[in-house]
């Protein structure tokens, strides 16, 4: 099995930066976190991306992280000859990955012809990803999604974890749902046209909770299946990556 790498990069290191504003109520993290872009060649041997394009997706993953004084930037761009790997479809070939190409103290970025469910369409982060120095990545077939997949990597959940576990009121917030307070309980789960019309931007799903109240979900929301820009985290996302990020080891 013939494997092409080509490289270019420079020194991967995270780095503290100087003191940011930040938006008010929330804490400054000021970090810059080194990112390895490895990125598969599809059957025509050419890249599903590439530094430029990326690069403008790390500019919007910069501007969303930037009030809590956290920023990104590519210190490796990987290309990848390798069919097998190209089209992920197990779970086992994701772990195999990231121990042949996996870049030590830096976020691990792939990005992939095809991603085949449960592994999730658009992309997958190894949740949490953020505290942990071993073998952890993020997954992408749609590079658009890899703020969305940050998050994931820096703690977050779907905003429709749970299915609608969550209730309307938050009374359960803390425990349900993505577990973030401010935001709403989301019931998604099935097809997107059942729940959202695409062209309005607007929450048409008549589903109740357990009190029998209807949902008013969040559809502008980085996190949430409905992705209807602009984007955005809320202060309570904002915090619980705070909280994943400083849980992270010093080596980061």
């Amino acid at each position: 099995m013939n494997i092409l790498n080509r490289l270019y990069g420079v020194l991967c290191i995270c780095v503290l930066t100087a003191p940011a504003l930040a938006q008010e109520s929330l804490p400054c993290v000021n970090r810059i976190f080194s990112l390895s872009v490895h990125v598969f060649l599809n059957d025509d041997e050419n890249p599903m991306t590439t530094p430029t394009d990326f690069q403008d997706e790390i500019d919007v993953l910069n501007k969303a992280f930037a009030p809590i004084c956290i920023s990104f930037e590519a210190c490796e761009y990987e290309e990848i000859d390798n069919r097998r790997y190209a089209r992920l479809i197990k779970n086992a070939d994701w772990e195999d990955i990231k121990t042949l190409h996996n870049n030590p103290h830096t976020i691990n970025i792939y990005v992939f012809e095809f991603v085949k469910n449960p592994l999730r369409e658009t992309g997958f982060a190894d949740v949490s990803g953020i505290t942990s120095l071993s073998n952890k990545g993020i997954g992408l077939y749609f590079i658009n999604r890899l703020t969305t997949q940050m998050g994931g990597y820096f703690g977050l959940l779907d905003t429709n974890s749970g299915y609608g576990e969550e209730l309307v009121d938050g009374s359960n917030c803390t425990t349900a749902g993505d577990m973030v307070c401010d935001t709403p309980a989301d019931p998604f789960e099935g097809e997107l046209k059942d729940h959202y019309n695409i062209n309005s931007c607007l929450f048409i799903s008549k589903k109740k909770d357990a009190n029998d109240t209807y949902y008013d979900p969040l559809v502008d929301n980085f996190m949430s299946p409905y992705y209807c820009a602009p984007l955005s985290f809320t202060n309570g996302q904002y915090k619980r990556m705070i909280n994943f990020c400083n849980a992270a080891p010093v080596y980061w």
